[in-house]
C-alpha cells in the first residue's frame, strides 16, 4: 500500500497535537496543576524532545534522509545512541522520583508518561520525515 507524503504528514500532526494533549492532560492536570516541582511533566517534556532529535539522528545513521548537516553515518548513529541512552536514564528516574522524595504519591500510571511521551513523539517524528516513495521503474 502507497501512502502519500500529504497522508503521512496529515498523521504525524494529529500524533503531535495528541502528545501535546497526553502531556498536559496526564502529566498537568491529572497532578493538580503543579509546574515547579512535577519532575514528571518536566521527564515527559525531555523525553518527547529527545525521540524527535534521536530519531533524525538514527535516521542519519541508516542513511534514510539526507542533509545539508556535515554528519556521516558513524557519527548519527553514536549521537543517536547516547541520546536514546539519556531519555532511557530519564524513564528510569520516573520511576524512582518518589523513593529519591522528590514528588509524592505517584502511581505506576503516572511513572510510565515519559515512557509514552517518547514512543509517541518518535513516531510522529519518523512519519513526519519518512521520505516520498518514488515510482518504480518498469522493465
Amino acid at each position: 500500500m502507497k501512502l502519500t507524503k500529504g497522508l503521512l504528514s496529515f498523521i504525524s500532526g494529529l500524533g503531535f497535537m495528541g502528545l501535546c494533549f497526553y502531556i498536559v492532560f496526564f502529566t498537568f492536570v491529572e497532578m493538580n496543576y503543579k509546574i515547579a516541582s512535577n519532575y514528571i511533566l518536566l521527564f515527559s517534556i525531555l523525553t518527547s524532545v529527545l525521540a524527535c532529535v534521536v530519531v533524525y539522528f538514527l535516521s542519519i545513521a541508516f542513511s534514510f534522509i539526507e542533509t545539508e548537516l556535515k554528519i556521516n553515518t558513524t557519527l548519527g548513529g553514536f549521537i543517536g545512541g547516547v541520546l536514546t541512552m539519556i531519555a532511557i536514564v530519564l524513564m528510569i528516574l520516573s520511576f524512582r522520583v518518589e523513593n529519591f522524595g522528590w514528588m509524592e504519591n505517584v502511581s505506576t500510571f503516572n511513572a510510565i508518561h515519559p515512557m509514552v511521551t517518547f514512543f509517541l513523539a518518535a513516531a510522529s517524528t519518523f512519519l513526519f520525515i519518512w521520505p516520498e516513495e518514488s515510482e518504480e521503474g518498469k522493465w
